[in-house]
């Protein structure tokens, strides 16, 4: 878990990754080790303070070696999504998952426009990541759309898995070759489907496709972050970089004009600021690698035990799903004032064109607009005239969220054995939420076991038993769920199963796997104080490993918990 995630390395993020270093925050930032792309194709920079006229490149080597000087590292992963947790967003970047209590986005501004079609399917055969979504269209028919050489590798796991792959490069020199992969040099003109994407449209021809990857540089921020509000294609920030997502910032370019650098560094550093302001004002704060202790029992007593659910939020949980998030709005009586909370609708004259809508909606309290503009709006009355420096605000609606008064009833309608009222299910509801976040503290401190061990000394017998024990688990699951074993499997029916054309291509592939797996072992037993004999023997039982981590998690569980019953 980190304080902060910086998503962009131009110098929005530089800023606020500098920033962030400077006040000792645990924070992960990600983007490319050679910053932006724009900074070092730009001729000359004249406007940057202290710096009379230099040449992007120069910038850039100066910045890369100001991060070198600083210590600071950067995550060459690309960021495919972004999810809200109870307290904190998940990170995605191809199969891994970072979590951090915050997160700034400073992702510039996409040179690529949307392809028509390309948001509306989203999801529904596009696609923006190879790695996570690759194995749903095996021995399908693909278009691949990629803008940077860097994305070569993932064109070629693709073509590992389609049938065919109709390559559409935005960039010289393409490398990437294979007998299913067909180059095509004109951009597409739009996507089509009816439920899902089905052709893919040219100036001159259409192909039939399953899906299409878009492998870019830079999405938009709506693409990554779900619910984050934009204008005009630009993330929709106040004076503090806030957006309208608890805990989300933005910075740089992606916030709107100007494009310059010097905006863009001011922005990196005010969000790295709020960001620091909302992390003391809800009680969040994490450990770095380096600072971190190194026995189990010391990263367990490190956990902070504000990450386990309260009352508040077992409540909202309830809330949501008893009701569905089907919240009515009430209209308030005439001569009601607003209160935090309330739902204004409303218009701006004024303001060098800051509102560019006819009739906005803000709910107050959340920070999608000027604080002074919230704070006039508080205690305000439907269809008052309000003056906040520039702006004339009219409001023409205010309405309050109608929330139902929780019910037995409706506990009993969604048919949960065992679950007749609201007391049993705010109970289940506890349990869940409970292990969901022990999971999630158990593969941290997993992880920091791990990375920080050495690595053992691999023998060469226990690798290869350890590939005999895997055959023997998946003979014993396809000869269940198929009602044959692999030795009696055709080379097409091992392929089709197990991505390999034989057991010993896929053992040979999997020799690393079994190393890692070894130092698990070997790690967790150590942290745990047994021997790695009987059930926990990696030689004699495939699931030793999993019963290793189970006993860590029992331990977790029982240490955060008090011994409470929450059920793994």
């Amino acid at each position: 878990m980190f304080d902060v995630a910086i998503i962009g390395t131009g110098p929005a993020g530089l800023s606020a990754a500098l920033t962030l270093q400077a006040r000792g925050k645990n924070f992960i930032w990600f983007g490319n080790k050679n910053l932006s792309q724009k900074i070092r194709v730009a001729e000359k920079i004249k406007n940057y303070p202290g710096l009379c006229s230099v040449s992007g490149d120069t910038m850039g080597e100066a910045f890369c070696h100001q991060i070198d000087e600083e210590g600071i590292q950067i995550t060459e992963k690309q960021v495919t999504g972004i999810f809200a947790n109870s307290d904190h967003y998940a990170i995605l970047c191809d199969q891994q998952v970072y979590r951090a209590y915050t997160v700034i986005l400073a992702t510039g501004v996409a040179t690529v426009k949307p392809i028509p079609g390309e948001l509306e399917f989203l999801g529904k055969g596009v696609s923006y990541c190879a790695t996570c979504d690759g194995f749903l269209y095996k021995d399908k028919t693909i278009a691949v759309l990629c803008t940077s050489k860097d994305f070569e590798h993932e064109i070629e796991f693709l073509a590992g898995l389609a049938k065919k792959v109709y390559l559409i490069p935005r960039y010289k020199d393409v490398t990437v070759t294979g007998e299913n992969i067909e180059i095509l040099e004109a951009m597409p003109k739009e996507i089509r489907g009816s439920k899902k994407v089905d052709t893919i449209c040219f100036k001159e021809r259409e192909i039939t496709v399953d899906g299409i990857f878009m492998l870019k540089d830079a999405v938009s921020p709506s693409v990554l972050v779900k619910g984050i509000l934009e204008e005009n294609g630009h993330i929709v920030v106040d004076r503090s970089c806030v957006t309208n997502l608890a805990g989300v910032f933005a910075a740089g370019d992606c916030t709107g004009r100007p494009y310059q650098y010097a905006k863009a560094v001011g922005e990196g550093n005010v969000a790295a600021h709020s960001a620091m302001d909302y992390l003391a004002k809800n009680g969040f704060k994490t450990v770095k690698p380096s600072e971190q202790p190194q026995t189990l029992e010391g990263l367990i007593a490190s956990v902070d035990r504000k990450r386990l659910p309260d009352d508040a939020h077992i409540e909202k949980t309830l809330l949501t799903r008893l009701t569905e998030n089907r919240f009515d709005l009430i209209p308030l009586e005439a001569g009601e004032k607003a209160t935090p909370g309330d739902v204004i609708t409303f218009s701006v004259t004024g303001g060098e064109g800051r509102y560019n809508r006819e009739n906005l909606r803000l709910t107050l309290s959340q920070g999608l607009y000027d604080a002074d503009v919230e704070k006039a709006m508080e205690g305000a009355k439907k269809g008052d005239t309000l003056t906040v420096g520039d702006l004339t605000i009219r409001i023409h609606e205010i309405c309050r969220k109608h929330i139902p008064v929780l019910t037995d009833v409706m506990v009993e309608a969604l048919c949960i054995e065992g679950v007749t009222n609201l007391e049993q299910y705010r109970n289940m509801v506890r349990e869940e939420l409970t292990m969901n976040e022990i999971y999630i503290i158990a593969g941290e401190i997993l992880n920091t076991l791990y990375e920080n061990a050495p690595d053992p000394e691999y023998d060469e017998e226990t690798l290869a038993i350890l590939g005999e024990l895997e055959v023997g688990f998946f003979n014993k699951h396809f000869q269940e769920s198929l009602g044959k074993p692999l030795d009696e499997m055709t080379a097409e029916e091992i392929q089709e199963n197990l991505g390999c054309s034989s057991m010993e291509q896929f053992v040979a592939s999997r020799h690393e796997w079994y190393k890692i797996k070894v130092k698990q072992c070997v790690v967790f037993s150590k942290a745990l104080g047994v021997e790695l004999t009987g059930e926990y023997d990696l030689r004699q039982n495939y699931e030793a490993l999993g019963k290793l981590q189970l006993k860590v998690i029992e331990i977790i569980k029982r240490e955060l918990t008090g011994g409470e019953n929450h059920g793994a």
